[in-house]
């Protein structure tokens, strides 16, 4: 399999893992029903679980209307287009990567924040919010209240990823 091939399975498993991993997780069982444009509370939560005995990571469901921790709430189409111009930027950089034909950095960080990037622009489109569920309640401040996904991690460890040195442009 080429890397461009490589890259381009990679970021599109990223929205299928997800919506797997959701349907797991009781808390954040798709109900197939749509949110609407600009619906969703990002206050809004389910009781948490833990699921460590430190209680350090928590379950709990969030649909954020908004984006990284309820930002622009109720800017579904801005969202959206800024969303869909990085994913295709990532998804370029990632085909680029793969034409080099050899693993790189850069390849990987790219297929990691387009998938992240298209699992939740999926669903942004499909039902107007993103649904988030994983909490790390003792972190201090701002941090500890956020709720992040699956998708979230990938598209930070790729940015992380493009950050370090010695990765191809």
């Amino acid at each position: 399999m080429s890397m461009t091939k490589t890259y381009l399975t990679a970021a599109a498993s990223i929205p299928l893992f997800e919506r797997g991993l959701r349907q797991l997780l009781p808390e954040t069982r798709d109900s197939g029903k749509s949110a609407g444009p600009g619906v969703g509370d990002s206050s809004a939560r389910r009781k948490e679980r833990p699921i460590n005995k430190s209680g350090s990571i928590v379950l709990t469901h969030l649909e954020n209307a908004g984006m990284a921790g309820g930002l622009f709430k109720g800017e579904r189409e801005k969202i959206s287009f800024l969303a869909g111009g990085m994913v295709a930027w990532e998804l370029l950089a990632a085909v680029r990567a793969g034409s080099r034909k050899d693993s790189s950095l850069r390849g990987i960080s790219a297929s990691l924040i387009a998938g992240g990037g298209l699992s939740n622009l999926a669903d942004r489109l499909a039902r107007g919010t993103v649904t988030d569920y994983i909490r790390f309640p003792r972190l201090p401040g701002l941090a500890g209240k956020l709720v992040f996904n699956f998708s979230d991690f990938c598209i930070i460890g790729g940015v992380v990823l493009s950050l370090l040195p010695g990765r191809e442009s």
